[in-house]
Parts: structure tokens; C-alpha cells; sequence
């Protein structure tokens, strides 16, 4: 096993081996190929994602003595060696962050002057070009204005948004994304098996996640792991190293969620604690679960067999909503007294609306019922007659309406309802109340209630009317729902108040004296 740093030792040494730039990598292409002439370019992005290892690339290419119209130099020529060993007289790499005096700089760029002697080009690279002084750039800015034609500067920084845009506008500038975890897996798995080191699936999965995109970090981390594990890497042990989680305990904990198994869940959430990972850890590997099972939901596209089913027992929005949840609590996470409280509220949310799923499926249903009349209501005696079956012709009778909507809309909010079944119930208004059905009206925009929350509403409406209706739903403009007449009633309460206000003398000389008004909404009835 050679004693080199994985990160140095399969640091790109050419174009081709550069992972997961292909948007970069296609522009340089264009410009070596066609021998294209720019004095400056600068890379910008995370942290070892090949921003200097690009720079440094592309000075060999050009430095190459042998590489006529390809954008891959030769590798073979004494100015391909001389960059490979750092000695090319004609490279000079700058660290800024070291050398942010603007006497420092000038040095430089009275150097960069002389036209070089063994190249066709002289070479800067600044590495963390953002930590450059003000007086820096501005020696910098006086170059780049006119600048010789012997000399190309290529720029890195982690920081684009510190570097002036006077110096932006003169560069080519290339935005280097994050390596996405696929790539990553695939560049451990070569560069595991040409080191001869075994490992499993799990193992280098975690250490792509870890890695957040970062081809130096994982690379950095697989050195790590080999240490610890002794050569043999295995997903239970790099678990133990890095404090990251196992999978499947979180796959165990949504499908209890799901089930709405508060128990069982909160038993699955005491394993991972036991485990002692980081509680911040387990918000993001429900979030990262949830994402895939929400994909799958939407796609069907997964070859995870566990996903497939957790996608199949639960409804898109309420993964959505359980998503939600989950994001929420991690953007709170750092101002929580207690991590370990913020973790378990969270899954107690997602528990508190797991009675929306039920068995994995809530359909929801757009009926349109045009023989149903206001005054005057036609209902089926056999209320589990199909439309789609023209071979039955349900049986009609007459009923008359128990309730006026007027009525509906004063007792509304007695109703011993749930917050979200009373606030979604409040939206709708009552077209139609009677013993066998009831009719609302609803906004085109907005979902029926699915049948789960129904037959909660359902049940409120058998405790109180003693009848057991079924629910219907048309599209409409719900302009009299009960909360519409809520909030009418305020308005005109509010306003008797303010007249009332008004009226008092003293209140009057004020409003007299000062020309001064009254917020209507600071005034209630008691005051």
C-alpha cells in the first residue's frame, strides 16, 4: 500500500480524470483547442472540488511542448515533468492568504514584466484569491487593465463574492458545483480497489455522504476509515468513526411514524440515541430519507425495495408535510435548549398528523352533485352506488333540509372539531344539510378533505344531529362559509365598537384636538 495520501496521490495528473466539472471541463476544452487567448480566469466553489488542481491542469496544457491542437497536454515533453514536479521555472503559485501585502503583489507584477524564456506564457496562479488586501487588487486591477500578452493569471477562491467585481468583469470565471454522492461512490470504489482495499457497499456510502460533495474530503475520509479499520472497511465501523447512522434504523423509525405507532417509534428513536450519534445527524437522515421516498412517490424510480414500500404506505402530502417537519425542526436546531428534545418534538409532530395516512393511501374524492338543490335535496338510498355503473339506476327519494346554512354558519364553531378539521371544514359553505348527505361548496383551488378526516367530521356530526350522513363536494365560490361569516361579524362588531369609542366626550376632544385616529382592531368591546 503506497504511504501517499490517497488525496495527493490520485490528485488529476489530466482533464479526463477530473470528477463530477463536465460544464467546465467542456469550456476549457473549446478554448486549448482552439488555441483561444484569455489573460485571466478564476475558479470558484467548495472546498476540494478541483479548483487548483483545474488552474494547475490548464497551466500544463499550455506550458505543453508537444500538444498542438488537443487540450490534453502530453505529459511526456520536459515542460509536462517539470509541472508534474513543481519546478516549471515559468508557474508561479501564489498563496494569498500568505501574502496579502500590497508590496508583496507589486513584487510580483513588476516580475511578471519580463517576458518568460523557456514558454510562450508566464503563469500565476493565487490560490484564495479573496484574502488579497484592498491595495492588492487594486495592483492586481492596473494589470489585468492592460495586460501583456505573455501573461495568464489564474485565480481560485472559496469566497467569489470578496473578490471585487472590477476584477470579476476581466476573468473567465468557472463556478465549480459539489460532487454529487453517485460520483463519489464511484471514485472510492476505483480508487479502493486499486489500493486492493476491501469494503463494503454501506461503507462507502456513508463516506460519500459525509464527504458533502467534497472529492478531497472523501478521499481524506477513506484514509481515516483505512486506519481505523485496518485495511478492511465495513458500513458497522465507519458508522462507529464518523457518529453517522445507520440506514436502516431510520427506514424502521418513518415506517412506525407512518403507521402512526407512536410506541414503536419512540422505541426506534431510543436505539439511535443509544447509538450516541449526533442528534442533528438523525434530522438529516430522516430529511435525506423522506427526500428519496418522495421521489419515489413522484417517479417510481428507485431500486430500493424498502423505499418503494414506505413510498407506497404513505400519501405524497403528508410525506411532504412530514418533510416539512422535519426541516423545520433542524433550522431551530441550534437555538434548542436541549438537542435531544428537538429530535423527539419533531417526531412527535410528524406522529400528531400520521392519522391522515391511512394504510398508506388517502384518496381523495371530486364529487359533483347537480341534482342535489339547495331547497330541496336528492340523495341515493344505497350510498355506495357507483357513477361509473350505468347498469344500476339508483332509487331517489326527497329530503328535506334539517339545517339552513344561516344556522350552520352561527353553530359552526360549537362543534367539538379538531384545529385542522375545524379550520378546513371552515373554508367550505354549506350548500345542502340532510339526514342521508351533506353538500359544501369549495374553492376549485383546494383539495376535498381526504376520507380520513372525513370520518372524523362525520363522527362530530352523528354525536350531535344523531344522523349519519355522507359528504359531498362541489366546485364554487364559497362566499358564505362559516368563516366568511366570522369574520363579517367581527367587521361589523368592530365597527359598533369604534362607534361607540367615538362617542365617548373625552375620546371625541382627543381625535377633535389632534386630527387623530383609531385602530380598529386595538378596540374591543370590553374596552
Amino acid at each position: 500500500m503506497s504511504q501517499d495520501v490517497l488525496a495527493r496521490k490520485y490528485r488529476p495528473s489530466k482533464f479526463a480524470e477530473v470528477v463530477g466539472q463536465n460544464h467546465v471541463l467542456q469550456s476549457i476544452k473549446t478554448i486549448l483547442e482552439k488555441n483561444i487567448s484569455h489573460q485571466a480566469y478564476i475558479f470558484s466553489g467548495t472546498r476540494g472540488v478541483g479548483k487548483t488542481t483545474l488552474a494547475r491542469l490548464i497551466a500544463k496544457s499550455l506550458h505543453c511542448q508537444e500538444r498542438n491542437d488537443s487540450f490534453e497536454a502530453c505529459g511526456k515533453c520536459d515542460a509536462c515533468k517539470s509541472m508534474h514536479n513543481n519546478s516549471h521555472i515559468e508557474f508561479i503559485e501564489v498563496d494569498a492568504a500568505s501574502n496579502t501585502q500590497v508590496d508583496k503583489i507589486r513584487e510580483l507584477l513588476e516580475s511578471s514584466m519580463y517576458k518568460p524564456s523557456s514558454s510562450k506564457y508566464k503563469i500565476y496562479l493565487i490560490d484564495e484569491v479573496h484574502m488579497l488586501s484592498k491595495g492588492s487588487f487594486n495592483a492586481l486591477l492596473k494589470t489585468l487593465e492592460e495586460p501583456p500578452e505573455h501573461i495568464v493569471f489564474l485565480m481560485a477562491t472559496t469566497e467569489i463574492e470578496k473578490v471585487p467585481k472590477t476584477i470579476l468583469s476581466r476573468c473567465l470565471q468557472f463556478h465549480l458545483r459539489t460532487v454529487s454522492s453517485d460520483e463519489l461512490i464511484k471514485l472510492l470504489e476505483k480508487v479502493l480497489k486499486a489500493e486492493k482495499i476491501k469494503f463494503d457497499t454501506a461503507a462507502i456510502e456513508q463516506i460519500s455522504i459525509a464527504a458533502n460533495g467534497s472529492v478531497r474530503d472523501a478521499l481524506t475520509l477513506a484514509d481515516q476509515c483505512i486506519a481505523f479499520c485496518d485495511g478492511k472497511l465495513s458500513g458497522d465501523q465507519i458508522n462507529d468513526l464518523l457518529g453517522t447512522i445507520d440506514e436502516s434504523n431510520i427506514f424502521e423509525l418513518l415506517e412506525n411514524v407512518f403507521m402512526g405507532n407512536g410506541e414503536a417509534a419512540y422505541n426506534s428513536l431510543t436505539r439511535l440515541f443509544e447509538d450516541q450519534v449526533d442528534y442533528e445527524n438523525i434530522l438529516q437522515a430522516i430529511l435525506r430519507l423522506l427526500h428519496k421516498i418522495i421521489l419515489q412517490k413522484e417517479l417510481s424510480d428507485s431500486d430500493n425495495s424498502q423505499i418503494a414500500t414506505l413510498a407506497n404506505n404513505i400519501q405524497k402530502d403528508v410525506g411532504q408535510l412530514f418533510y416539512e417537519i422535519t426541516l423545520d425542526g433542524l433550522s431551530k436546531f441550534s437555538i434548542h435548549p436541549n438537542p435531544r428534545q428537538a429530535v423527539e418534538f419533531a417526531v412527535m409532530r410528524m406522529l400528531t398528523f400520521s392519522s391522515l395516512n391511512k394504510n398508506g393511501e388517502i384518496e381523495t374524492e371530486k364529487k359533483n352533485f347537480d341534482g342535489l338543490a339547495i331547497k330541496e335535496t336528492t340523495v341515493d338510498k344505497n350510498p355506495k352506488y357507483s357513477f361509473n355503473d350505468e347498469k344500476k339506476q339508483p332509487q331517489k327519494e326527497k329530503i328535506n333540509h334539517l339545517i339552513t346554512r344561516d344556522e350552520w354558519n352561527k353553530t359552526y364553531f360549537d362543534l367539538e372539531l379538531s384545529g385542522i378539521i375545524q379550520q378546513m371544514f371552515a373554508s367550505f359553505e354549506l350548500k345542502s344539510f340532510c339526514k342521508n348527505s351533506i353538500v359544501f361548496i369549495k374553492d376549485a383551488n383546494v383539495e376535498a378533505p381526504t376520507k380520513n378526516i372525513q370520518g372524523k367530521f362525520i363522527e362530530v356530526i352523528q354525536k350531535k344531529f344523531a344522523i349519519s350522513p355522507e359528504l359531498f363536494f362541489e366546485d364554487g365560490q364559497p362566499d358564505f362559509s362559516p368563516q366568511e361569516w366570522k369574520n363579517e361579524n367581527l367587521r361589523i362588531q368592530q365597527n359598533k365598537n369604534l362607534s361607540d369609542f367615538k362617542k365617548t366626550k373625552i375620546i371625541s376632544e382627543y381625535l377633535d384636538a389632534f386630527s387623530a385616529t383609531v385602530d380598529i382592531n386595538s378596540i374591543s368591546k370590553n374596552k
